[in-house]
Protein backbone atom coordinates (compact mmCIF):
# COMPACT_ATOMS: atom_id res chain seq x y z
CA UNK A 1 0.00 0.00 0.00
CA UNK A 2 1.29 3.43 -0.95
CA UNK A 3 1.16 5.96 1.91
CA UNK A 4 -1.29 8.80 1.49
CA UNK A 5 0.53 11.99 0.56
CA UNK A 6 0.51 15.23 2.52
CA UNK A 7 -0.80 16.91 -0.65
CA UNK A 8 -3.77 14.52 -0.82
CA UNK A 9 -4.58 15.06 2.85
CA UNK A 10 -4.44 18.83 2.36
CA UNK A 11 -6.57 18.73 -0.79
CA UNK A 12 -9.20 16.53 0.86
CA UNK A 13 -9.33 18.78 3.91
CA UNK A 14 -9.78 21.92 1.77
CA UNK A 15 -12.55 20.30 -0.25
CA UNK A 16 -14.29 18.88 2.82
CA UNK A 17 -14.16 22.27 4.56
CA UNK A 18 -15.65 23.88 1.44
CA UNK A 19 -18.65 21.51 1.21
CA UNK A 20 -19.27 20.36 4.78
CA UNK A 21 -21.66 23.14 5.86
CA UNK A 22 -22.86 24.39 2.50
CA UNK A 23 -26.62 23.80 2.05
CA UNK A 24 -26.13 23.55 -1.71
CA UNK A 25 -24.10 20.38 -1.30
CA UNK A 26 -25.39 18.26 1.60
CA UNK A 27 -22.32 16.22 2.53
CA UNK A 28 -22.41 13.68 5.34
CA UNK A 29 -18.80 12.54 5.39
CA UNK A 30 -15.45 12.52 3.65
CA UNK A 31 -12.59 10.05 3.73
CA UNK A 32 -9.75 8.65 1.65
CA UNK A 33 -9.68 4.91 0.91
CA UNK A 34 -6.73 3.09 -0.60
CA UNK A 35 -7.88 0.89 -3.47
CA UNK A 36 -5.64 -1.88 -4.72
CA UNK A 37 -7.08 -1.55 -8.20
CA UNK A 38 -5.76 0.92 -9.50
CA UNK A 39 -3.33 0.96 -6.55
CA UNK A 40 -4.16 4.50 -5.50
CA UNK A 41 -6.06 6.57 -2.95
CA UNK A 42 -9.61 7.78 -3.68
CA UNK A 43 -11.43 10.60 -1.90
CA UNK A 44 -14.96 9.49 -1.01
CA UNK A 45 -17.64 12.05 -0.22
CA UNK A 46 -21.04 10.86 0.96
CA UNK A 47 -23.96 12.99 -0.18
CA UNK A 48 -27.66 12.35 -0.50
CA UNK A 49 -27.50 14.09 -3.89
CA UNK A 50 -26.35 10.75 -5.33
CA UNK A 51 -29.74 9.27 -4.35
CA UNK A 52 -31.82 12.35 -5.11
CA UNK A 53 -30.29 13.52 -8.40
CA UNK A 54 -28.02 10.73 -9.57
CA UNK A 55 -24.23 10.62 -9.70
CA UNK A 56 -23.80 12.75 -12.81
CA UNK A 57 -25.78 15.67 -11.40
CA UNK A 58 -24.07 15.31 -7.99
CA UNK A 59 -20.65 15.65 -9.66
CA UNK A 60 -21.95 18.71 -11.51
CA UNK A 61 -23.09 20.20 -8.18
CA UNK A 62 -19.59 19.56 -6.77
CA UNK A 63 -17.88 21.39 -9.65
CA UNK A 64 -18.00 24.94 -8.18
CA UNK A 65 -16.34 23.69 -4.99
CA UNK A 66 -13.58 22.05 -7.02
CA UNK A 67 -12.93 25.37 -8.75
CA UNK A 68 -12.89 27.15 -5.39
CA UNK A 69 -10.19 24.84 -3.98
CA UNK A 70 -8.33 24.85 -7.30
CA UNK A 71 -8.42 21.08 -7.79
CA UNK A 72 -6.35 19.84 -10.69
CA UNK A 73 -7.59 17.20 -13.16
CA UNK A 74 -5.76 14.33 -11.45
CA UNK A 75 -7.33 15.19 -8.09
CA UNK A 76 -10.79 15.48 -9.63
CA UNK A 77 -10.50 12.04 -11.19
CA UNK A 78 -9.88 10.47 -7.79
CA UNK A 79 -13.09 11.76 -6.19
CA UNK A 80 -15.86 9.23 -5.64
CA UNK A 81 -19.31 10.46 -4.63
CA UNK A 82 -21.35 7.84 -2.79
CA UNK A 83 -24.75 7.58 -1.21
CA UNK A 84 -24.88 7.85 2.58
CA UNK A 85 -26.80 4.57 2.30
CA UNK A 86 -23.77 2.75 0.83
CA UNK A 87 -22.69 -0.15 3.04
CA UNK A 88 -19.14 1.20 3.44
CA UNK A 89 -20.41 4.58 4.65
CA UNK A 90 -22.95 2.97 6.95
CA UNK A 91 -20.21 0.84 8.50
CA UNK A 92 -18.02 3.92 9.06
CA UNK A 93 -21.01 5.80 10.48
CA UNK A 94 -21.73 3.03 12.98
CA UNK A 95 -18.12 3.25 14.19
CA UNK A 96 -17.47 6.99 14.18
CA UNK A 97 -20.69 9.03 14.16
CA UNK A 98 -20.59 11.84 16.69
CA UNK A 99 -16.92 11.34 17.49
CA UNK A 100 -14.12 13.81 16.82
CA UNK A 101 -12.18 11.78 14.26
CA UNK A 102 -10.49 14.32 12.01
CA UNK A 103 -7.39 12.57 10.74
CA UNK A 104 -8.35 9.11 11.99
CA UNK A 105 -6.50 6.38 10.12
CA UNK A 106 -7.56 2.79 9.59
CA UNK A 107 -5.38 0.01 8.25
CA UNK A 108 -6.08 -3.62 7.41
CA UNK A 109 -9.70 -3.47 8.57
CA UNK A 110 -12.94 -5.10 7.46
CA UNK A 111 -15.92 -2.74 7.46
CA UNK A 112 -19.35 -3.61 6.13
CA UNK A 113 -17.95 -6.76 4.57
CA UNK A 114 -15.29 -4.78 2.70
CA UNK A 115 -11.58 -5.14 3.37
CA UNK A 116 -9.85 -1.77 3.70
CA UNK A 117 -6.11 -1.61 3.20
CA UNK A 118 -5.99 1.97 4.38
CA UNK A 119 -8.29 4.89 5.17
CA UNK A 120 -7.91 8.49 6.27
CA UNK A 121 -11.13 9.98 7.66
CA UNK A 122 -12.06 13.64 7.97
CA UNK A 123 -15.59 13.39 9.34
CA UNK A 124 -18.58 11.05 9.41
CA UNK A 125 -21.97 12.53 10.30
Amino acid sequence: MLPISIEDIGFGKKLWNAVRDDPGFPAEGAFWIFQTDPDDWRLFIATRLVDEEGSRRAYSDLSPFLQRVEADAEQQLRIVLISPNASLFQALRSLFRGKNINGQRLTHTVLGGTYIDGAYIYEIR
